[in-house]
């Protein structure tokens, strides 16, 4: 090729004369034509001699060669990719003579090398060889960025649908679960043939044995026939208006003692990938008796539960309470009770309740507090309070356990009330000098009343009327518990007939008097 010679395309670059070219190479004419074809029809197009030099280049309209630097004069190899060395080796060596035919021409393959621009980045380029002649060849090539950026936002939008598919699935995943666990009967149907698409446990359980009652069938097949003719017309409103509509059916339910109930159904139209479904919730003022789950069967336990439980919230005001409550505070309903302060009837005092809620929200756990409970009489317990603090949810409260002591404790309980009465009853005769030495005779006396004979009466005779005051009660309470049965309330006792028999007539129990030789027997 001519010093002078340049390539006709206006986007061609000027192709200087290399050192050592064959003069065999092909004429600047056939490869300047060659060239502006291939600029027509190719992003980049090289001719490379035999040593793999760049002796020319040209580029499309839509690609910039400047971004590659200079190319011409340079050995292609060291314009690509270290990865991609070996492939412009391969390339050239299978690139064959136009006129060896289409059969070797069929061999040759479109490899992509990365070549590198000024930047030192990547640019991913789809080559294909042709070879003029011996010594020189014509290396096509198609930029592949675009395609790159296309599969990209593929990939990316392909990332997204995924996404989109999980959340999707997770939130039909909860609502199927919400459909399954719901009390409520619903049920799905196809809007024109009225056939049941899904319906879940609780509409199974309520129309079995009042209709046909499964997925495909039509609905309400098996109902009778004003009942059908109600529904049927009730659906015709839906389908035509597209608003709710519902109806109240009188109806034989399958679970009711009674000749029949009132069930109530209402329906809602909605569209779902271009069909039609109509959604049925059926109600009736019956219990559908559904199998509770695990937490219904909790609330269940605490509500009929023996020992009081109440539900607060942050301020102490009361948000729940069960039935043993009711009763320990003596008022006639829980609504009284709903949003008054606890400490209405928990604590002789504030301070006692201020001393609760205190330890319970630093520890945010309490057992066996006992505390003092004002009944709505003016009756005064003494009460074993547990407590947990719940401040993880919304609202905050806390929740409380109650046993009353003195049922558990009996004569020890009330003697540590101030002001309480004992059960025994009564007041003892005066100790004089004549009765010391003597066993006080069992009175059942209050606290105050053993703090006043202090002085009047030695330690021992105080003690031993406490222990006759205690012994009393037991033998009474073993007494109760077994129907006045003797024989065992001493087994209950753990004491001998004989020993119990000489316990009620010191204590003149069952009308025995402290003299009575003998007791009638069982």
């Amino acid at each position: 090729m001519a010093p002078d010679s340049k390539v006709t395309s206006p986007n061609s670059v000027e192709t200087p004369q290399v050192a050592g070219a064959s003069n065999t190479a092909a004429p600047a004419p056939l490869r300047t034509i060659a060239l502006a074809l291939l600029e027509a029809a190719s992003d980049i197009s090289l001719a490379i001699d035999t040593r793999g030099v760049i002796i020319d280049a040209v580029f499309g309209e839509d690609f910039e060669l400047g971004a590659l630097g200079t190319l011409v004069g340079r050995l292609w190899v060291d314009t690509v990719a270290p990865d991609s060395r070996h492939k412009v080796a391969k390339l050239l060596e299978a690139a064959p003579l136009p006129a060896t035919g289409v059969a070797t021409a069929s061999r040759s393959k479109w490899r992509q090398i990365n070549q590198i621009d000024v930047n030192g980045d990547e640019v991913p380029i789809h080559w294909h060889a042709i070879r003029l002649d011996t010594n020189e060849a014509l290396v096509i090539g198609r930029d592949l960025r675009p395609m790159a950026a296309m599969q990209q936002r593929l990939i990316e939008a392909q990332h997204g649908l995924e996404r989109d598919f999980w959340r999707l699935r997770n939130a039909e995943t909860r609502f199927r679960l919400l459909f399954q666990m719901s009390t409520e009967a619903v049920v799905i149907l196809e809007s024109s043939s009225q056939k049941i698409v899904e319906l879940n446990p609780a509409a199974e359980h309520l129309l079995t044995g009042l209709a046909t009652i499964g997925v495909g069938v039509r609905f309400p097949k098996g109902l009778g026939e004003s009942q059908s003719r109600a529904i049927d017309a009730m659906l015709d409103r839906v389908r035509a208006s597209g608003r709710p509509d519902e109806i109240e059916l009188q109806v034989g339910l399958p679970s009711s003692a009674d000749e029949g109930g009132q069930l109530a159904i209402s329906a809602t139209l909605f569209r779902q990938e271009q069909h039609a479904f109509i959604l049925l919730r059926i109600s009736t003022g019956q219990s559908l008796q559904m199998p509770q789950p695990e937490s219904a069967r909790v609330i269940e336990a605490v509500t009929r539960g023996v020992d009081a439980f109440v539900l607060t919230d942050h301020a102490g005001d009361i948000l729940w309470c069960n039935e043993a409550f009711i009763d320990l505070v003596h008022v006639a309903d829980a609504k009284v009770l709903q949003g008054e302060p606890l400490n209405t009837w928990l604590g002789r005092n504030n301070v006692e309740f201020n001393v609760l809620m205190a330890n319970l929200k630093q520890k945010l756990r309490l057992r066996s507090f006992v505390i003092g409970l004002r009944g709505e009489d003016g009756t005064l317990y003494e009460v074993e309070t547990s407590a947990v603090a719940m401040l993880s949810g919304v609202p905050q409260c806390y929740a409380f356990t109650m046993r009353n002591l003195r049922a558990l404790t009996g004569i020890a309980g009330s003697l540590s009330m101030s002001g309480a009465v004992s059960a025994a009853g009564g007041l003892p005769p005066p100790l004089g000098a004549a009765g010391r030495g003597k066993a006080l005779v069992p009175s059942g006396r209050s606290a105050e009343e053993l703090k006043a004979l202090v002085g009047r009466a030695p330690l021992k005779q105080i003690v031993a009327e406490t222990t006759d005051i205690v012994e009393k009660l037991c033998i009474e309470a073993a007494l109760a518990l077994a129907g006045q049965n003797r024989v065992a309330a001493a087994e209950m006792l753990g004491v001998s007939r004989q020993s119990l028999y000489m316990k009620m007539r010191q204590l003149r129990i069952g009308g025995a008097e402290p003299d009575s030789p003998t007791l009638d027997s069982d």
